[in-house]
Order: C-alpha cells, then structure tokens, then sequence
C-alpha cells in the first residue's frame, strides 16, 4: 500500500506538471490535481509514518529515503504542515539510517539534499555531507576490482546501485563545495573519478545495460 501511495504521489506531481504546461487556462485542473497530491501525502504522513523512529512503517528501512524524497519533491510546490516530518526524521534518525550498507545511506543523503532546497536550513545539507565524507572515505576500495565504492562496511562486493547512487551524490553536491568548505572540484573530481571506474569496471555490458554487480 505504501509503495502505491508513494507512486500516486510522483504521477500526481508529474500530471500536475504537464498540465501546468498544456493546459495553463484550464485552473480548475491544475487545482484538482494538485489537491489530489496534496491529499494523498497527507494520508501518507498520517497513516504511515511513525513519529516515535522518524520512519516509515510497513517498508524496508532504506525505503523511507525513497519516501522522504518523494515527499519533499512535493513540498518544494507547495507550502504545508507536513513539513515538521522533516526536522522530526532529522533528529529521530542517525547518520546511518536506512539500514547497514552504504547503498541505504545515500537513498537518505539524497532526501537531506532535497530538503535542504525545500527547507533552507543548512543542518540537511550537513547531514548529507557527512554521509558522503564517510562514504568516500570509507566506502572506495582497491582491494578489489581496482576501485569503486563498496556494497557494505564487512563486504567488498562492488555492486551497480551504490556506485550509481555514489555518481549521483557527488554530482548533487558539486554546485555546493564552496558552501561546505570543500576546495570548489572536490565533489565534481569524486564524480569524475567514479565515472571513470564505473565506465571501465565491466559493469555496462555490450547492449549497454547495467550489470549488477562485480565479483
């Protein structure tokens, strides 16, 4: 049921757009889709997400980033009370939530960064910060397969949706290196340092479709 109400969330938002685009006389539309959106998130919130750990119920941990993503893309449109479950989730959950692996930890930087341009507090960029400063630091590994960012902390498989989600992280984060300190090609030289592994890793087979992982 969650994973459909975080699906009719995204088509409400992508239907709100193009009407806002094609059809820009007709507001009745524009106002009925958009108040759909906005319904559908609050039973979202209201039936789902548990206050006591900041998560989501009845998804796998990691899922919650997807959520939180999802629900501060909406809230980017529009201005609501159901911004409180961004401060609440900040201070409920750690830097690791999501689960064990480093591929969970980046569905939650992703969500920080997008609430930071939701939001405007610096304390979300910061948290998305430090996950990818440990992350970098942590994750990059020669032990195997030249390089890349592995699956776990206690694994060294290199798997596609960390690496990808690393790429897009790093990509994310460029246009902010001043802001956080860092010298102003440190994001975008992880990024290119990662595209460069990944692009001769084997994982992209002769069709052009992604492996899952390497071993």
């Amino acid at each position: 049921m969650l994973r459909i109400l975080s699906f009719t969330i995204i088509f409400s938002l992508f239907i709100f757009s193009s009407t806002i685009i094609t059809r820009t006389d007709k507001n009745d539309s524009i106002n009925e889709a958009l108040n759909w959106a906005e319904v559908t998130s609050t039973r979202l919130v209201h039936c789902y997400y548990n206050e006591f750990i900041g998560l989501w119920i009845h998804e796998l941990e990691w899922q919650s980033g997807n959520t939180l993503e999802s629900l501060a893309n909406f809230l980017y449109l529009i201005d609501s009370p159901l911004k409180y479950v961004f401060h609440h989730t900040y201070i409920r959950t750690g830097i690791f939530a999501g689960g064990d692996c480093y591929d969970d930890h980046q569905w939650f930087l992703l969500a920080w960064m997008q609430i930071y341009n939701v939001d405007g507090n610096i304390k979300y960029l910061h948290r998305a910060a430090l996950i990818y400063d440990i992350i970098s630091e942590r994750a990059w590994s020669t032990k195997s397969c030249q390089g890349g960012i592995q699956w776990c902390p206690t694994k060294d498989y290199k798997n596609a949706i960390t690496n990808e989600l690393f790429l897009l992280s790093s990509m994310r984060l460029h246009p902010y290196a001043t802001l956080l300190g860092k010298p102003l090609t440190y994001y975008l030289d992880w990024a290119l340092k990662e595209w460069q592994w990944f692009q001769n890793s084997g994982m992209i087979n002769d069709d052009y479709l992604i492996n899952d992982g390497l071993r």
